[in-house]
């Protein structure tokens, strides 16, 4: 049996959480007897580098382009016209709306199957019109994400067409080595306690919660304040964000806390500080749709605090797999001062905080390996071809 040719297609090059789904999923294709993988990116970046890696046949858009600049948006719905036809491929896998709207110009008329992967945020104008055309089928990550999904006018005419895959989370292993190192590197003195942040920076990621949180928690408690650093890894992509990211700079050296709050920038084995850090925080201001790193984070047995609302509850749940608080309220930074506290505290107690990062590693373990999320996409295209 001749395999299916199934096409992704992933508007940025950069490493973000779909994009790092469209990564961990071209893994797990490449040993597939099922499926031949052809990934199209609309920019270059890091994501292109690692499907190219992988040994996946790898494509991106030799110009840019912008929905609001008609001719080039017309050009570049031709190219990938031109691009699907040539190649026969039987589905075009679309991850987030924008690279849906472009499959569905590009392929109008066409018995090709759809696929729009909703990774979220939702409610957007680009999910609006997205879901004004026909698709095949529809994924969701989370329950919260299908629920948000489905407030926009017209959802509900596709509900038979939605299926969930739990995100494959990939099995990094970490350098005892390079673990080691970092720990000496980031700890004043062996007892320190490290708080852990890892994602893009931007407004909506809540790092100003964080430091401020952290700030009046070290000015509330002398040990906290003597005993715990906040390290802060991440890049700022857009140049709103890295007017976002200077704000953060500003934030730490007018408090003279250049020695407290450490910013690592990107870092590409985020698993080495998984395990060198005690503590990972993670604060978005608005409900995640999933929580990729959270996920990680969890996988790699480091303790987590992280929303009460969104995807991330899915996996997240209070006490039991890590500890939670309300990250989109307009008090999140006073909501989260108690919560620092108190996990400082109780992570000088391994019999307290060991069962609660043995349960949150086995939830990912047994519900979101990269195996079990390749095998329930290839079945549903199988299904829907």
């Amino acid at each position: 049996m001749s395999k299916l040719k199934v096409l992704y297609i992933c508007p940025n090059g950069y490493m973000g959480g779909a994009e790092r789904f469209v990564c961990n999923a071209a893994r797990g294709h490449s040993e597939s007897s099922k499926i031949r993988l052809t990934v199209f990116f609309f920019t270059d970046g890091e994501a292109v580098d690692e499907c190219n890696r992988l040994g996946i046949e790898t494509h991106v858009l030799p110009f840019t382009f912008r929905m609001r600049n008609l001719g080039k948006l017309l050009k570049a719905i031709l190219y990938l016209r031109v691009f699907i036809n040539d190649g026969a491929f039987n589905i075009v896998h679309s991850t987030m709306p924008y690279a849906h709207l472009m499959a569905c110009f590009a392929t109008l008329f066409s018995p090709i199957k759809r696929i729009w992967f909703q990774h979220g945020p939702v409610g957007g104008t680009l999910d609006k019109l997205a879901n004004l055309f026909h698709v095949d089928r529809i994924y969701f990550n989370s329950k919260y994400l299908e629920s948000e999904h489905l407030k926009m006018s017209l959802s509900s005419r596709n509900t038979s067409k939605h299926k969930f895959i739990n995100y494959g989370i990939l099995e990094n292993k970490a350098s005892d080595t390079e673990v080691e190192k970092i720990s000496s590197e980031l700890r004043t003195f062996s007892e320190q306690k490290l708080f852990l942040s890892a994602g893009r920076l931007c407004s909506w990621k809540g790092q100003d919660n964080l430091i401020n949180a952290f700030l009046a928690a070290s000015q509330k408690d002398s040990d906290f304040c003597n005993k715990a650093k906040l390290v802060i890894i991440g890049s700022a992509q857009t140049d709103r964000d890295k007017a976002f990211a200077k704000k953060l700079f500003d934030l730490v050296r007018e408090n003279k806390a250049e020695d407290k709050v450490l910013f690592l920038g990107h870092q590409k084995n985020i698993q080495n500080y998984y395990h060198a850090c005690d503590i990972f925080v993670h604060t978005s201001t608005i409900p995640e749709p999933f929580g990729l790193v959270v996920a990680e984070a969890m996988k790699n047995r480091c303790l987590v605090i992280g929303s009460n609302v969104g995807g991330v509850t899915d996996i997240l749940k209070n006490r039991e797999t890590g500890f939670s608080f309300d990250s989109t309220s307009s008090n999140a930074t006073e909501s989260l001062i108690p919560v620092l506290l108190e996990t400082f505290a109780k992570s000088r107690e391994q019999n307290l905080i060991d069962p609660i990062k043995e349960n949150a590693c086995k939830i990912i373990e047994s519900n979101y390996s990269i195996k079990q999320m390749t095998d329930a996409l290839e079945s549903d295209y199988e299904i829907l071809c």
